[in-house]
């Protein structure tokens, strides 16, 4: 609007890493900053506040309004085995750690998959931790490398997904040869 004039534009916000300089002021702020912290465990709320000071054919006006912006964390998952090699026909524990409550994992498995089965797990509201068990087969005279590979999700964010190796041995085998005589 041409009548317009003296127009100021105060953002401010009390949040932690909200990206806001204390008191930003004026024209050039059309666009709030991206939060200035890492990945937090938790959802975390900023709210930021905005004041628009302005003179319209000679009044003064003050606009006030709020924005929320949540910032959801993005998992990511270690996995270990207490034994990533194991002989044919035993179990396969892949112990699943995330770095966020609650999360929900699937994993797929590659070829060979000695009888290994892609599935889902969604930890507990206040766990971090899960468990995938399978009892592995090989077939073959020599041993085969099952990988497994674990993709995070929560609040709709994916984290980066992980492999892990297991080494399935095949089951020994003997020759019985008798003598000549």
């Amino acid at each position: 609007n041409p009548g317009i004039t003296n127009l100021v534009y105060t953002w401010t916000s009390a949040s932690p890493g909200s990206g806001l300089p204390t008191n930003a002021t004026g024209r050039e702020i059309d666009v709030i900053p991206n939060p200035t912290f890492g990945n937090p465990a938790t959802p975390v709320t900023i709210t930021y506040d905005l004041r628009i000071t302005y003179t319209l054919d000679g009044v003064n006006y003050t606009e006030t309004a709020k924005a929320n912006l949540q910032v959801k964390p993005i998992p990511a998952l270690t996995i270990t085995s207490p034994n990533a090699v194991i002989c044919s026909g035993e179990n396969a524990v892949l112990n699943v750690k995330s770095t966020v409550a609650g999360t929900r994992f699937t994993w797929t498995v590659g070829s060979p998959s000695a009888g290994a089965t892609p599935g889902n797990q969604t930890m507990g509201a206040n766990s971090v931790d899960g468990q995938v068990s399978q009892v592995l087969t090989n077939t073959t005279t020599a041993p085969i490398v099952v990988r497994y590979t674990f993709t995070p999700d929560v609040n709709d964010c994916t984290g980066t997904p992980v492999t892990f190796d297991v080494t399935v041995n095949p089951f020994p085998t003997a020759e019985i040869s008798t003598p000549k005589t």
